[in-house]
């Protein structure tokens, strides 16, 4: 497989990286600090205004039309600079967005895609429970039909972006059947009466938030997909959720890079017993092996994405490439954290918050180890019941 990049992506990655750097590096390591609802809101409208927002969304309803490659690769250059920026770029091109793009009907689309595609929405996935986390298919938030409407009740745990988003992309249980056979999801808005976003959870490198449902009503058009409108709707969610996934390997590639880059200036700028710390074997060595991590992390990701814009994301390779990069950045963060020394643990550099701000990537949207399950039942052909 060639995963050379055309003529074509270059030019989009070098105008993508040319924009960061003259309008994004100033103020890269502070965005977090002043993170807010507004603050979030205020940066979407910028980026969307430069054009950045929503590039592999569909023309006709105010996205770029890019395929989802060309769009992943410029979240990939973004975060390389900014990794704040990097984010609220993925969020509208592989994150919550994908969802309403490739489920929804017309109709829904028209509703919130535009506004996603102009910096003025947030859309943010509930799927998580108390007691459904890995074993998602064990979620018990209920949505019960009556003339023409859905009431929904549950609680999730663990939201990102729950505080700022205008809608929620809600996993739930339309009927009775156990496992995943009942499983779908309905997008509730913010001001739906009965919803509520519980206090904040602090955990490293953000917040996430509860989320409860009691007795919300919503009109069936909401309903993104269902057990009564397709068979296998809980595997079409879990398919595009391989796309979001992607959406954040592509953010942790670049923050990976950004690593590295300042750890190559600093290693060639500092200077301990009279020469360049990038003189030391055991410097080189921490800065090969993060290079090579990072190499290879980066290929099998865009393997994985390659395949993207034509419906067909391989479960074995988005899980190949989720193992590999979401720990690639957590030891290629630390590393450079080491390389930087006494500087590398302050504030200041802003190492330490890129490690804290990827660390939860090896355990949110599945962990490591149930992703390496399920490469080994891909492998072997086996189907593993972790329920025995």
């Amino acid at each position: 497989m060639d995963l050379t990049l055309s003529d074509e992506q270059r030019e989009l990655v070098r105008w993508a990286s040319e924009f960061a750097e003259s309008k994004l590096a100033a103020e890269a390591m502070l965005r977090q600090d002043r993170d807010s609802p507004a603050e979030w809101q205020n940066h979407s409208s910028f980026l969307a205004q430069q054009g950045l927002l929503g590039l592999s969304l569909p023309e006709q309803y105010g996205g770029g039309g890019l395929k989802r490659l060309d769009a992943l690769l410029v979240v990939e250059a973004v975060s390389r600079v900014c990794p704040y920026s990097g984010a609220i770029v993925r969020w509208t091109v592989g994150g919550p967005s994908a969802f309403i793009a490739e489920l929804a009907n017309p109709e829904l689309k028209a509703a919130y895609l535009p506004d996603i595609a102009r910096g003025a929405a947030a859309i943010s996935v509930a799927m998580t429970e108390p007691d459904a986390g890995t074993a998602s298919s064990d979620l018990t938030s209920r949505a019960v039909h009556t003339n023409g409407q859905y009431t929904i009740t549950g609680s999730k745990i663990f939201i990102t972006l729950a505080d700022r988003a205008t809608a929620f992309v809600v996993y739930c249980r339309f009927v009775e059947a156990g496992g995943d056979a009942g499983v779908g999801a309905i997008i509730v808005n913010r001001d739906a009466p009965g919803l509520r976003v519980g206090e904040r959870i602090e955990w490293m490198g953000g917040n996430v938030y509860p989320l409860y449902l009691d007795d919300v009503v919503v009109d069936e058009a909401q309903v993104l997909i269902s057990p009564q409108g397709s068979k296998d709707s809980y595997k079409r969610l879990m398919q595009t959720y391989n796309v979001e996934r992607l959406g954040g390997l592509f953010e942790l590639l670049g923050i990976a890079q950004l690593a590295l880059d300042k750890s190559v200036t600093y290693a060639r700028e500092r200077h301990q017993f009279g020469k360049p710390i990038a003189s030391f074997q055991a410097v080189q060595l921490r800065l090969a092996d993060m290079a090579m991590r990072l190499a290879a992390a980066r290929l099998l990701t865009y393997k994985a994405a390659s395949s993207a814009d034509n419906g067909t994301v391989s479960r074995l390779d988005v899980s190949m490439a989720r193992v590999t990069t979401t720990e690639m950045v957590q030891q290629v963060t630390s590393d450079a954290m080491h390389i930087h020394g006494g500087y590398g643990l302050t504030k200041e550099f802003g190492l330490e918050w890129l490690y804290r701000f990827t660390r939860h990537h090896t355990i949110a949207g599945g962990t490591s180890d149930i992703h390496r399950s399920m490469i080994a039942s891909d492998l072997t052909g086996l189907h593993f019941d972790h329920r025995e």
